[in-house]
C-alpha cells in the first residue's frame, strides 16, 4: 500500500481561525479554500510511498530535529500569487497565501531534511514560509469582470519548536490532511 505524504509545520488553532476570518469577505469568489483544520506551512512534498518506506522518513525526520534549535518565523501579508513570477497579475493569480519574510533557520531546516531524505538538495538562496488559503478556479477565475484587491497585513511572529510529518487521505471523495507523527525540535 502506498501512502501520500509531505513534511510541515502545523498551526495553531487560533492562528487558523484568524487565517479563516482574514478572508471571509473573499468566500463569495470562485476560490477554493483550503479547510481550517488543513492549513500548514509547507515543507517538503514527498509524494507516494511505500507503507515500510513511511518509517524511514520519520526516522530521517527525527533525526534532523535532534539536531536543529526551535526558532521563529514572521509572516506578514496575505496575497495573491501566480505560479509563474513574470505574469504575477490579479487576473492571473492561481494562489492565495500567507507570505512570510526569509528565514535562513527555515531554509536550514529544508536542506538538512532533504539531504537527510537522500533528495536532491536544492540550493536556495531565499526561503519564505508560506500557508496556502485558497486555490483559483482557473476559468471562473479569469471571467471575473472585477478583481478584488487581495493584499491583506498580516504581521505575525510563529515560534517553530516542532514539524509534522502529515499525510494526504481520502475521506467520502474528499482529500484532507492528517498528521502522521509530530517532531520536536531540541
Amino acid at each position: 500500500m502506498q501512502r501520500k505524504i509531505f513534511i510541515g509545520i502545523d498551526l495553531d488553532e487560533h492562528v487558523k481561525k484568524m487565517l479563516v476570518k482574514s478572508v471571509s469577505k473573499w468566500h463569495n469568489l470562485p476560490i477554493k479554500w483550503h479547510k481550517e483544520d488543513s492549513l500548514h506551512i509547507s515543507l517538503i512534498p514527498i509524494g507516494w510511498v511505500n507503507e515500510d518506506d513511511v518509517f524511514d522518513v520519520s526516522d530521517a525526520i527525527e533525526e534532523v530535529c535532534t539536531q536543529m534549535k526551535n526558532f521563529p518565523i514572521a509572516f506578514d501579508k496575505i496575497i495573491t500569487i501566480a505560479k509563474k513570477k513574470d505574469n504575477d497579475t490579479i487576473e492571473n493569480a492561481q494562489l492565495i497565501r500567507l507570505e512570510g519574510d526569509d528565514s535562513d533557520e527555515l531554509k536550514e531546516l529544508y536542506m538538512a531534511l532533504e539531504q537527510k531524505l537522500g533528495m536532491p538538495v536544492t540550493q536556495k538562496k531565499h526561503f519564505k514560509p508560506f500557508v496556502t488559503l485558497g486555490r483559483m478556479r482557473a476559468k471562473k477565475w479569469k471571467e471575473l469582470s472585477e478583481y478584488p484587491d487581495i493584499n491583506i497585513d498580516f504581521p505575525l511572529v510563529l515560534d517553530i519548536y516542532q514539524i509534522t510529518l502529515f499525510e494526504s487521505v481520502q475521506v467520502d471523495d474528499v482529500w484532507t490532511i492528517v498528521p502522521v507523527e509530530v517532531f520536536d525540535l531540541q
